[in-house]
């Protein structure tokens, strides 16, 4: 069963793989740095990666059906929150992930002309500021799930889009991580590799057979939901 899971893409690492594991990698980090390293700027930096590789990700799949362990991890992540802490504080990302999902698969964005398309990304980054303390990561997730749903259809501002979302996002955290020169620079840093990364993603199959990046890719999603519950959990009984 588990390696029918493994396999289910094939046998051979493809692009896909290895910019989820880079995501999963930077994401580890940054949680690391949250729970272990008295939330550290360096460590929450590097971990600015992770969500918008997984959201553009999920917008160049082509595949936006529902599937059922998202769903139910969404709900399991948010019942262990909610006992660890008594309260809710936002919807966690794998919500995000579901309306992502369910927007793209009823909605075709690369159909809008250049002038609607200027005012869906000017919507979405004014709702950013209602929704950022709702739901995780608010509507920066859209944004970066609909620039290869632009880009697959050729549309002539999709990398405009990704530029304006990169540096949206980049802004905020480079007003959030100014504490030194040397914050800013890493934040340039990472949010450059960020936009080269989406900008240049296609997916190819390699040949390359690697056990270790099949299963960090391919078990992402529970990687994701046990490790951060696991920190969670230590964080509140050791009073981190």
């Amino acid at each position: 069963m588990k390696q029918k899971l493994m396999y289910k893409y094939g046998r051979t690492v493809n692009t896909h793989d290895l910019v989820k594991v880079l995501a999963t990698i930077v994401m580890i980090i940054d949680h690391i740095g949250l729970y272990f390293a008295d939330n550290s700027d360096w460590f929450r930096i590097v971990g600015r990666l992770a969500a918008p590789l997984f959201f553009m990700l999920v917008g160049a799949s082509g595949a936006y059906h529902q599937k059922k362990d998202i769903i139910i991890y969404a709900f399991v992540l948010m019942g262990f929150q909610y006992y660890l802490k008594g309260f809710i504080p936002l919807l966690n990302i794998l919500f995000n992930f579901i309306i992502i999902k369910y927007l793209l698969n009823k909605f075709d964005f690369a159909k809008l002309n250049e002038i609607a398309i200027y005012l869906l990304i000017m919507f979405l980054s004014l709702a950013n500021i209602f929704l950022f303390d709702i739901v995780e990561y608010g509507t920066l997730g859209l944004l970066f799930a609909i620039y290869p749903a632009l880009l697959r259809k050729k549309h002539p501002l999709a990398d405009t889009w990704l530029l304006i979302t990169v540096l949206f996002y980049g802004l905020m955290c480079f007003s959030a991580y100014n504490e030194t020169q040397y914050h800013q620079a890493l934040v340039v840093a990472v949010f450059t590799s960020m936009f080269l990364i989406c900008k240049f993603y296609s997916f190819k199959k390699l040949q390359i057979k690697n056990r270790f990046i099949l299963l960090i890719s391919r078990y992402s999603l529970p990687i994701y939901v046990w490790h951060l519950t696991l920190f969670r959990v230590i964080g509140v009984y050791y009073e981190i």
